[in-house]
């Protein structure tokens, strides 16, 4: 069902109760699962009272032929090239029956939750309900545990399994949460432990203390043929005016910044400071100052502003401070602050394309087999990697990322997703010529599997303000953002054209046409798992993708597809 939402959401930019309740019939298990997900250990049963935000995801029809739907709109050679569906053709082709509805609906009701409590999503196709631990337990025959991760905190989750009724699991997708180790648990004064708190390797570690220095690129200045001279500081600091010269987007301004909007996500209680926002702007877009992003809540997100905390400050800064700068003051950034998650009936009516960061942990933590990140792996995600400015060779201007303790970049391969056809070639290519010297216990070397990251942009040395200090901040959450202001801007140029926006866009930036709009990196590498990971070599590679873009070339690309 994740998956099936993310590829509806690529596609798309009071219920009757049965008449007769049905007879009891036995559960039977509906998920199950062989292990825990390493790194993680179960300290405890879940407190009963706990709430958890329970989400039933419905069987849809026509899930086997989304693919086609997708590269339909999506493949640059397909005559269907940018016809996006609507959300109403989305839900018309997917939408779960009503005897779905109904029988999920039924049995939730005569399990004493009130109808009061029981919530569709607009797209039809989940059913929401909170309920306690308690509750949960006894509708889904399990028992919830609060697990512990040191680099992550702690979770609850079920045991190794959950049922449902006979008669309901024929219509059920799958229910959250439950063997997903995503429900952050939020502890109780009680409940604190004297311990470290837990590191934010995702994100990279940022350093504190580091005013820009009087070298550091404020503004583009001069031609552009004079690079390498004006990037002469970025290898130490990067800015926003240090990206629009690596990547070839120094002459962006918003045509129809009315009908365009870059999305980003944010979890609360990650939340931006307008006073760093406000910092920011003044050193590196000054007409900035005192813009805000358009702010969404959704299930229950706020931004909070009483805490301040690098923990809870950084990453959002850091998101909004550099997309806005790159898209300049005229186009729409839209802040979408979630409680929990992003419901996929928004998603449907909103996102063009969904990016990820392929993750800071280079091939895996320390353990013995490669852990591809997700959901950077989903074939329909567009996962991105991080590149730094190569101050060691003159023979190449960017390389992997990878400063130790701080950032290796994300990549590799898929143990849950097949190759998707976009694919298929530069993966094998890289197979053939470069095969990793690592056997298949350490990761999948079938060849089938889905590879990522897609493509990268740099991710060492952001000059971020957080909390009203300057710090220095690494990861592929840095790249990403920064990637899809790019993607903006062409979406922007397309709709000035009279033109569909780009949609999903990794069928088209793997076709052979597009290849010589993006930087090819070929040094580095992603460590992990006490190896030395992937290295980046000439083409895809599992380290940086199919390399950093060039945007204005990319721009022209897009213009020329109908």
């Amino acid at each position: 069902m994740h998956l099936a939402s993310c590829l509806l959401t690529i596609l798309a930019l009071g219920l009757s109760l049965c008449g007769a309740s049905p007879a009891p019939s036995r559960h039977v298990v509906h998920e199950s699962r062989s292990s825990i997900p390493t790194g993680w250990s179960p300290v405890r049963r879940a407190d009963q009272d706990i709430v958890l935000p329970l989400r039933i995801g419905l069987v849809q029809p026509n899930i086997h032929k989304v693919e086609e739907y997708l590269m339909e709109v999506s493949h640059p050679q397909s005559p269907g090239y940018g016809k996006h569906w609507t959300p109403a053709e989305v839900g018309h082709a997917f939408r779960p029956s009503k005897e779905a509805v109904d029988v999920v609906r039924s049995w939730l009701l005569m399990s004493a939750l009130g109808a009061d409590r029981i919530r569709m999503t607009n797209d039809g196709t989940w059913i929401r309900v909170n309920v306690t631990v308690k509750e949960a337990e006894k509708l889904l025959g399990t028992e919830y545990y609060v697990y512990e991760k040191e680099t992550e905190g702690d979770v609850i989750a079920c045991a190794d399994k959950y049922h449902l009724p006979e008669h309901v699991s024929g219509h059920v997708e799958l229910v959250t949460p439950t063997l997903q180790f995503d429900f952050k648990h939020k502890r109780r004064a009680a409940e604190k432990r004297d311990r470290p708190p837990p590191s934010k390797l995702w994100r990279g570690i940022p350093t504190s203390n580091v005013s820009p220095a009087s070298s550091a690129v404020a503004q583009v200045n001069g031609p552009v043929e004079n690079i390498t001279e004006q990037l002469s500081a970025c290898g130490e600091q990067i800015t926003p005016a240090c990206l629009q010269l690596l990547y070839n987007f120094t002459d962006f301004t918003p045509q129809v910044p009315g009908n365009n909007s870059i999305a980003i996500v944010e979890l609360t209680p990650n939340a931006y400071l307008a006073s760093d926002l406000d910092m920011f702007f003044a050193n590196f877009s000054p007409s900035q100052v005192g813009e805000r992003p358009i702010f969404v809540s959704i299930d229950g997100g706020v931004v909070q502003t009483t805490t301040e905390s690098l923990d809870d400050n950084v990453e959002s800064d850091l998101d909004l401070q550099y997309a806005m700068a790159l898209v300049g003051p005229t186009q729409n950034v839209t802040l979408l602050q979630a409680g929990d998650l992003v419901e996929g009936d928004y998603g449907v009516a909103t996102f063009g394309d969904c990016l990820d960061a392929a993750g800071d942990l280079g091939s895996g933590t320390d353990y013995t087999t490669f852990s591809p990140s997700f959901p950077a792996t989903c074939p329909y995600v567009t996962g991105v990697g991080a590149t730094q400015i190569n101050t060691t060779s003159t023979r190449t201007m960017e390389s992997a990322a990878y400063e130790p303790g701080k950032l290796s970049s994300g990549g590799g391969f898929s143990n849950i997703f097949a190759l998707p056809s976009y694919q298929q070639t530069v993966v094998q290519d890289y197979l053939t010529n470069y095969p990793p010297p690592y056997s298949s216990s350490v990761y999948n070397s079938s060849g089938n599997s889905r590879a990522y990251p897609d493509l990268s942009a740099n991710g060492v040395r952001y000059t971020v303000a957080a909390d009203g200090e300057w710090l220095s901040v690494y990861g592929t959450s840095a790249s990403t953002p920064v990637i899809a202001s790019f993607f903006t801007a062409i979406n922007d140029a397309r709709i000035a054209a009279g033109k569909s926006s780009i949609g999903f866009i990794n069928p088209t930036i793997y076709s052979s046409s597009f290849q010589a709009a993006f930087n090819d990196i070929t040094d580095g590498s992603n460590p992990g798992c006490g190896t030395q990971g992937f290295y980046a070599e000439p083409g895809w590679d599992p380290v940086t993708g199919i390399g950093t873009p060039n945007v204005a070339m990319l721009r022209d690309l897009w213009l020329e597809l109908q």
